[in-house]
């Protein structure tokens, strides 16, 4: 055998083996990181294969406007329908800073948490993108064999927008009582608390944590936003009759529907 064949098996069997070597090299931290990195990316790219190899079968998902949901193909679903559901609207999800905690059971690491906080941008249409909201996020990662990674629990929480309202704040005259009436009612769906509408003067409220907070109507028909945390509702209604429906947007991303009850 001549040296130069041997120097070519040597670094055949040095490349051969890099995959395992890093692997060994990978500490929980840095897997955790990696996991949470093509996580978002396949939220990005709407890439609803890779998302649930990523999710536990029981993960559960709090967002602190569009409620709970749990397993793994309700949350998929939400992705896929929501997310990912307009082809006229591209959302696109940018880190902010975060941090990984690891979660140990004696000197065994078993999970980790990930808080961090992250920008939403949207495009729509041929419109140029739009930086639109801000929030904060909590992730529970379960280590269910070395170096596999399972999203388990996540909360999404604290939504603002961010910087000045997005343009479909525009607000419009005031409705008269009985254009508010046709808004008025509580309205239910799969995935988001029920909703309580009601009348205040000139006014349609909104009971919400306790509170009754004030939708103030765009320039949109149908349409209204809560100020307190940048949520719009735009209701589904004939030219005449009662609504009968809703769909609730976060930045503008739809995060939940509803139907008169």
């Amino acid at each position: 055998m001549t040296y130069k064949t041997s120097a070519r098996t040597f670094m055949f069997s040095l490349l051969a083996a890099a995959p395992l070597f890093a692997n060994a090299q990978a500490t929980p931290q840095s897997q955790v990181e990696a996991a949470e990195a093509a996580f978002w990316q396949a939220y990005n790219a709407c890439d609803h294969a890779t998302i649930a190899s990523r999710l536990a079968g029981d993960v559960e998902f709090y967002h602190d406007m569009g409620g709970a949901l749990k397993g793994k193909d309700s949350l998929g679903a939400a992705v896929r329908n929501n997310i990912c559901g307009n082809p006229q609207e591209k959302t696109r999800r940018q880190a902010g800073e975060s941090q990984v905690f690891l979660l140990k059971q004696g000197a065994q690491v078993y999970g980790a948490l990930v808080s961090g906080t992250h920008t939403f941008h949207i495009k729509r249409g041929t419109a140029a993108e739009a930086t639109e909201g801000k929030a904060r996020y909590s992730h529970v990662w379960l280590q269910k064999s070395p170096g596999t990674w399972e999203l388990s629990r996540a909360v999404s929480y604290d939504h603002q927008p961010f910087g000045a309202a997005p343009a479909t704040a525009a607000a419009k005259s005031a409705l008269t009582a009985a254009q508010i009436e046709r808004y008025v009612g509580e309205f239910t769906g799969q995935g988001m608390p029920p909703l309580a509408f009601s009348r205040a003067g000139n006014d349609l409220t909104v009971a919400f944590e306790g509170k009754n907070l004030v939708l103030h109507p765009l320039d949109k028909p149908h349409t209204f936003l809560v100020k307190e945390n940048n949520a719009e509702v735009e209701f589904k209604a004939d030219a005449s009759g009662p609504a009968t429906a809703l769909v609730v947007r976060m930045n503008g991303n739809p995060i939940g529907e509803a139907k008169r009850k």
